[in-house]
């Protein structure tokens, strides 16, 4: 090797390699770290964009069960209070992991308002929760009716095709159309 030839090399040391001769400008075809991060941050904001919608949707039918049980016990079969009590800990459950994805999707670069929509829907949901155990029918079915509203019109939204493709236009959300092709 000549010296003109040394110069387009340097050497680079991890806590991990022993020092390592590699070109001192990378080949376009050698991924970058920057770009290499971004995809997998990338991938998985996608990941988590599909649990959100899962779990959503999971909360969904369990929040539609609900008045279901409600309506049972209110019509006399008294057994349906106790089964009303342990969907209201699922409710509340899916709930806060829903929070819980949602933050971390935001996190990864996702949008930020499903966090914000599931944020005001976890407040909701625990008054209401509360209201049901003191026995506040007052205040529990009407936060039980925007509960249900609210968590529809979330489920619906996070899965409207609109949705997606206004996300994808975005630069580093979950459905980045360059990354999928």
């Amino acid at each position: 090797m000549d010296a003109a030839s040394l110069t387009s090399w340097t050497v680079r040391t991890s806590a991990n390699d022993p020092a390592v001769l590699s070109p001192a400008v990378p080949s376009p075809d050698s991924p970058s770290p920057e770009g290499a991060g971004r995809g997998r941050r990338r991938a998985g904001a996608r990941g988590l964009w599909w649990a959100v919608r899962i779990v959503a949707t999971l909360h969904g039918v369990a929040v539609i069960g609900q008045p279901t049980l409600a309506g049972a016990y209110l019509g006399g079969n008294y057994d349906m209070l106790v089964l009303h009590a342990r969907g209201a800990d699922l409710v509340t459950s899916l709930s806060f992991l829903q929070l819980i994805l949602a933050v971390l999707l935001w996190i990864l670069g996702g949008p930020r308002w499903p966090t914000l929509a599931t944020l005001l829907l976890v407040t909701a949901e625990t008054a209401q929760y509360f209201a049901g155990l003191a026995g506040a029918l007052e205040l529990h079915v009407p936060l039980g009716v925007g509960v249900v509203t609210g968590s529809l019109f979330l489920m619906i939204f996070l899965w409207w095709p609109a949705t997606s493709r206004s996300l994808s236009r975005s630069k580093g959300k979950p459905h980045d159309q360059e990354a999928d092709r």
